[in-house]
């Protein structure tokens, strides 16, 4: 598992994206985020991805890329977890990460002259 973040988008939801790298005892996934909001709580996490996305390679040794796009994300801070579900019934927690806004500023070159 790698490059797990979380960027809040233009319009104020939140994309989490994540990688991975073989999936030979991954059976899926849950998105959780700090707070309640009446979801399934684990560990004062939210889960906020609604059915458990099946790995793309479950029981292979292939990875696979993956995104989720939380809309009902509060504001930037917001913390999530992975959780991993294995093809064994364990559950690997993976995080936090915390979703910041990301503002690029351009400002013009000026030159003296």
């Amino acid at each position: 598992m790698y490059g797990f973040q979380a960027v809040v988008q233009d319009d104020g939801s939140v994309l989490v994206t994540w990688k991975t790298v073989s999936e030979a005892n991954i059976a899926g996934f849950d998105v959780l985020r700090s707070g309640s909001d009446g979801g399934q709580e684990a560990a004062g996490y939210t889960a906020v991805n609604g059915e458990s996305p099946a790995a793309e390679h479950s029981g292979a040794n292939a990875g696979g890329d993956y995104a989720f796009t939380d809309r009902t994300a509060g504001s930037s801070g917001s913390q999530y977890k992975l959780a991993v579900h294995g093809l064994d019934g364990r559950v690997e927690e993976v995080g936090p990460v915390t979703a910041w806004v990301v503002r690029h500023l351009y400002m013009p070159l000026v030159t003296g002259g």
